[in-house]
């Protein structure tokens, strides 16, 4: 019971951090700004959008590129039609991409591989862009999204990522997953930038300098390809900045199964993440004498905030059940308390500051089942493979249906 008791307490105090770490990030996130206006920009961009079979929406997300603020000349629209048994690269052309890639791999499937394909091409042409900016094939973008993500790169950023938004259909499950996007896309990136603490990629409306990408290539190719080479830069020094005047909006999975599908990719992926990163980011703490190392492990160790719930609600009905026994000290269910109550209050505080519409409030009455049927699937979470290639399944609707 000693053992029990000690390594309980340990994980309420992580969890308690884990909780209290997200409000501080949310009560930073009220001091965050960025200013567009007069930029006059001059940075060259290569636009990828990696593309498996998306000839339903990938017209859409070159039209909304076609209408970007960005003065025309300076940026190129490339497709990555990969591995693709549709007409994407048609769709793509005739809608007008600058560049349609045709990548036939099938040994080597997966977004990264592609974007690492066609980045090595861009990079060694004649006139190579300034940067790379990446954009999901289901996506709309605001008008002056590479004008916000030139702003900071033009400032001396590196590596930039937006805001990247959902699209719900209505329906209250798809308003919960809105208000996750906004809590993580938006509110936690806006109090690293404020707290000076790197953001990281998520995988949708990114840029990467032309430089950077030189000096460090991409070789991220697992489930969560963008916080796998996040991890790279942060390990090199390489902050992350967030660029939220403007932002990148793809559809919410268009059913339970692929909500699932995706949750699972997302959620395991970091799982497999934490298991390979953590032992060599402590290392590296230990080796160099720093904190930098530690501060970055910490933050990838901070759970998706589903689990932390579960695993916050779990261990207060744990401890207090040993404490009402006598077999545990009741102030050791203290830690417990402070996340259980940290997440929620995370959560009200979040949403202020990202000015979240009525329909989040409203989906938090969800939450409880949300967070409830977590345990459910934590086995298949925690045995997730990380270099397993899956494809969320994308929306019947034509791409015509803007």
């Amino acid at each position: 019971m000693i053992v029990v008791g000690l390594l309980l307490a340990l994980a309420g105090v992580a969890a308690a951090a884990f909780g209290l770490y997200l409000i501080l990030l949310a009560l930073a996130s009220f001091r965050y700004s960025q200013s567009i206006e007069g930029l006059s920009p001059h940075s060259r961009l290569a636009v990828l959008i990696p593309a498996h079979d998306e000839e339903l929406l990938v017209g859409r997300t070159i039209r909304s590129l076609r209408a970007q603020s960005y003065p025309r000349e300076l940026f190129r629209i490339a497709v990555i039609a990969d591995n693709c048994t549709d007409r994407t690269a048609e769709v793509a052309a005739a809608a007008g991409a600058d560049v349609v890639m045709v990548r036939d791999a099938p040994d080597a499937r997966g977004k990264g591989r592609a974007l690492q394909w066609a980045m090595d091409q861009l990079l060694s042409a004649e006139q190579p862009p300034d940067a790379i900016v990446s954009v999901d094939a289901d996506t709309i973008t605001d008008p002056d999204l590479l004008l916000a993500l030139v702003e900071r790169l033009e400032a001396g950023a590196q590596a930039v990522q937006s805001d990247y938004r959902a699209i719900g259909d209505g329906s209250e499950s798809a308003a919960l997953r809105e208000a996750g996007f906004l809590l993580f896309n938006r509110v936690r990136p806006a109090g690293c930038n404020v707290l000076g603490r790197s953001a990281w990629l998520v995988g949708n409306g990114w840029l990467l300098s032309a430089q950077l990408l030189r000096r460090r290539p991409w070789a991220a190719f697992t489930s969560t390809e963008d916080r796998e080479y996040s991890l790279d830069l942060q390990s090199d020094g390489v902050r992350i900045a967030f660029a939220g005047a403007a932002a990148v909006h793809a559809p919410t999975a268009p059913s339970h199964q692929a909500a699932q599908t995706q949750q699972l990719r997302w959620e395991g992926g970091w799982a497999s993440l934490l298991r390979a990163r953590l032992p060599r980011l402590l290392r590296d703490a230990w080796h160099k004498r720093s904190a930098d190392p530690l501060l970055v492990a910490f933050e990838l160790a901070v759970p998706p905030l589903g689990l932390l719930a579960a695993g916050a609600l779990s261990g207060l009905l744990i401890s207090a059940s040993l404490a009402l026994v006598g077999l545990w000290s009741g102030w050791l269910v203290a830690p417990w308390v402070i996340a259980c109550v940290s997440v929620p209050l995370f959560v009200v505080i979040g949403f202020i500051a990202g000015d979240a519409p009525r329909s989040a409030y409203r989906a938090l009455l969800h939450a409880p089942l949300f967070v409830l049927a977590k345990p459910l699937s934590l086995r298949r979470t925690l045995g997730f493979r990380g270099d397993t290639w899956v494809r969320t399944e994308r929306t019947s609707q034509t791409d015509s249906a803007a």
